[in-house]
């Protein structure tokens, strides 16, 4: 029997392939919300085949067997499955062929660019989705803007052929040796490993570096990660871990700090409570990935226009669709229903219904993101250093009249700076004279820009914000002038509010007025 077995793309025979490589019941296979995600997205991209790749080395898995399973009883096995999709129909004859170099280019070619991704199964009776790799869905049909910033490229290798798929990994908590928590931060660190070169911890090794300041009880079987050991997890490969709350507030505080830390490609480790679950409430932890956005704006934070994040929840599957917005209900600490920021899920409720306010909905705690720790200048201090500007100027405006076009809306995103260079290089709406200057100029590698725009969306000026100082210096490195007369008018007023007594100023409107002086 050959090693690769094609099958054309039907749900019931991939349930029945995955049953009888995970070597357990079928109906095990279909009570699975993973299952019924699957079903969605090859659907969606139209799937017309996939390949069973009947035997398979899996690293994560291989130490996960080594750390809890062979120690077991029951002899259960050391190598997976994996299961490629594809966007074309093929026959086995033509599979064999390219697997024994036998075809030509243009079917290598078809079958390189046909490519969906994979998942691997592994040989466990319940948990059994391993390492999942999916293409991202096509943009939204209804108008909305999908962005994938956090995703990182893999490679799968069928006979001597590379098959490459952008996504971000995604797996099944295995309750063996690791749970959401550690799940999510598995996820997390497949993007930040890339960005900064930490090695990528097995769910195993990440449960156990977690645990390693001295937790009471087992270690595995794993209950679960607790804030604490999250952030031990993060400081174990090398990172700092930065810390958000998120009690009862505005849902574009929320939307705002999500989008500045996605946009520079770090993914963020979120910690929910879920309402409305039919055993009662629960606590969980999902990865947040992408997000979708909307036209309008609420506020003056362009994030305020995100109207959905992406995240891989182990329960569901990778990149599934949470909608934001705020609804009242009662939380954890609550006496009565309270408005909070919540989450749309995919969980199913009592009633077998999901995807609603009135559904399984994740009310947002706290949010962990894996950060280099030269980055230390937070998000949290430039967004209420830049609400107190924008209050000021608001106010300012509202008393004389001033000229057009002026800043009324800010985007804050982090980046780094081998990025923002190939964006001003194939800017054309860049001054010329801007972008000679920008191109060879000696800036910090991590950078928080701040971007103005006006009430038109019209981009006005970026500030550029050093992210390796402190958050009482807030650096300013340097700021990308598109608007002359607009970044003058606002500098002007950030000079008159710097010199005036008693003014409500921040470091961060002394430093845009030195910036502006020696300018």
């Amino acid at each position: 029997m050959s090693q690769f077995v094609v099958f054309p793309y039907e749900h019931q025979l991939l349930q029945q392939q995955i049953a009888e490589h995970a070597q357990t019941g079928l109906s095990v296979v279909q009570r699975k919300m993973q299952d019924d995600y699957l079903r969605g997205y090859l659907t969606a991209m139209a799937a017309k085949c996939f390949i069973v790749e009947t035997r398979y080395v899996d690293r994560d898995y291989l130490e996960e067997h080594a750390a809890y399973y062979v120690r077991c009883f029951r002899p259960y096995e050391r190598f997976c499955s994996r299961i490629h999709f594809f966007g074309e129909a093929f026959s086995q004859e033509q599979i064999d062929c390219i697997v024994a170099g036998a075809s030509g280019q243009g079917l290598t070619d078809l079958l390189l660019n046909a490519y969906l991704g994979f998942v691997v199964i592994k040989p466990l009776p319940q948990m059994f989705f391993g390492r999942t790799c999916l293409k991202t869905y096509p943009p939204d049909g209804d108008g909305s803007r999908r962005y994938y910033p956090a995703l990182v490229g893999y490679k799968a290798h069928v006979a001597g052929i590379e098959l490459s798929v952008e996504s971000l990994a995604f797996q099944e908590q295995d309750h063996g040796v690791a749970a959401c928590a550690t799940s999510a931060l598995w996820s997390a660190f497949q993007a930040t490993g890339r960005l900064f070169q930490h090695p990528i911890l097995s769910p195993a090794a990440i449960t156990q570096a977690a645990v390693s300041s001295g937790r009471l009880g087992r270690v595995f079987p794993s209950e679960g990660l607790n804030t604490e050991e999250i952030c031990q997890a993060c400081r174990a490969v090398g990172l700092d871990a930065e810390l958000f709350s998120f009690p009862a507030q505005p849902e574009a505080d929320f939307k705002t700090v999500v989008q500045a830390y996605l946009s520079g490609g770090l993914p963020v480790v979120l910690l929910v409570e879920l309402l409305n679950l039919p055993q009662g409430p629960a606590l969980h932890a999902v990865t947040l990935s992408g997000f979708s956005t909307g036209a309008s704006l609420e506020g003056c934070w362009r994030g305020s226009r995100v109207s959905k994040v992406y995240a891989h929840d182990d329960q569901i599957g990778p990149f599934a669709r949470m909608a934001v917005t705020s609804a009242e209900v009662q939380a954890s600490g609550d006496t009565q229903p309270t408005e909070h920021t919540v989450l749309t899920t995919s969980w199913l409720d009592g009633n077998g219904e999901r995807s609603g306010v009135a559904n399984v909905v994740a009310v947002p705690l706290y949010a962990v993101v894996p950060v280099y720790h030269k980055i230390r200048l937070s998000a949290r201090h430039l967004i209420r250093d830049v609400d107190r500007l924008h209050c000021l100027l608001t106010a300012l405006a509202q008393a004389i009249e001033l000229p057009r076009p002026r800043a009324s809306n800010w985007g804050i995103e982090l980046r780094m700076l081998s990025e923002l260079k190939r964006e001003w290089r194939q800017d054309a709406s860049l001054p010329a004279a801007e972008k000679a200057r920008l191109l060879p100029a000696f800036l910090p590698r991590f950078t928080w820009v701040i971007t103005a725009r006006d009430d038109d969306d019209v981009p006005l000026f970026d500030i550029l914000i050093d992210a390796t100082d402190t958050c009482d210096g807030a650096c300013i490195a340097d700021v990308v002038v598109r608007d002359a007369a607009s970044f003058d008018l606002t500098t002007q007023m950030a000079l008159a509010l710097a010199s005036t007594p008693d003014a409500p100023v921040s470091r961060f409107i002394e430093r845009l007025s030195e910036y502006a002086a020696e300018r």
